[in-house]
């Protein structure tokens, strides 16, 4: 299976306004035979200067993900299918914590979905087996959530690099992109890099565990919630979050 095909299976990669790349509103049919509701024309790997143009223009541009989270006084509020959520003030800062050693790395350029743009939590199965067996049968998603955004051994895969094209030898980006795999851990323990597969495997790797809910979306915009300080430029970066938000990954 080759990249395109891989990312296709698992991301909806859909685009927002960028003129240089340009958009079609028209529905487009994937590899693997999905329709995604747009896309990036010219092509769907790009290089790193074409996705800063895009990162550029997103994020001082209209807001479009759907159901970020909010705040309602002093607790964080959240959307995961259809249900609403509260979200621990802690959850949140340990992704952001996440972005940040990304970006400080250079495990991620951009925080948009050209390059880093979601998460996939994940529990050990030994892990699984205590705390969320009782889940598999009957399911009070409003508990479930609240367990898993509230569990010290959670962890999460970021894929970044999503649509860069990949570097090849000599490129002083090769480094980064080998950098792609991302478990981020959720007890203030530093991020870790999972080493790429072999070609002709597929970049990025699956979840090395029990995947949780709720997926977790996250972009740069000017009027994001959250602010971080960009560890590399010193400037602060808008960021929102999102649970529920199919447009962008599902």
């Amino acid at each position: 299976m080759d990249r395109r095909t891989f990312i296709l299976q698992t991301s909806s990669a859909v685009a927002t306004g960028c003129s240089d790349l340009g958009i079609s509103s028209t529905p487009a049919e994937s590899a693997v035979g999905e329709k995604r509701p747009f896309h990036y024309e010219g092509g769907w790997f790009f290089s790193a200067e074409k996705m800063r143009e895009a990162y550029e223009r997103e994020y001082h541009g209209e807001k479009l993900l759907q159901s970020p989270l909010t705040r309602v006084g002093d607790t964080f509020v959240g959307v995961h299918k259809g249900i609403r959520v509260e979200v621990p003030q802690e959850f949140v800062d340990q992704i952001l914590r996440q972005i940040i050693e990304m970006l400080q790395t250079g495990a991620a350029l951009y925080i948009f979905r050209l390059d880093a743009y979601h998460g996939h939590l994940f529990v050990t199965p030994e892990i699984h087996q205590v705390r969320y067996k009782q889940f598999d049968k009957s399911r009070d998603m409003v508990k479930e959530v609240a367990t898993t955004l509230a569990d010290p051994d959670l962890k999460i895969l970021h894929h970044t690099f999503e649509h860069l094209v990949t570097p090849v030898a000599g490129d002083p980006l090769l480094d980064s992109y080998k950098q792609r795999n991302v478990v981020g851990f959720f007890n203030g323990k530093p991020n870790e890099i999972l080493p790429m597969p072999p070609p002709p495997k597929p970049s990025g790797i699956n979840t090395p565990g029990r995947g949780r809910i709720p997926q977790i979306i996250y972009v740069a915009h000017k009027d994001g919630l959250f602010a971080i300080k960009h560890p590399r430029t010193g400037e602060e970066v808008r960021i929102d979050i999102s649970f529920d938000d199919g447009t962008w990954y599902f």
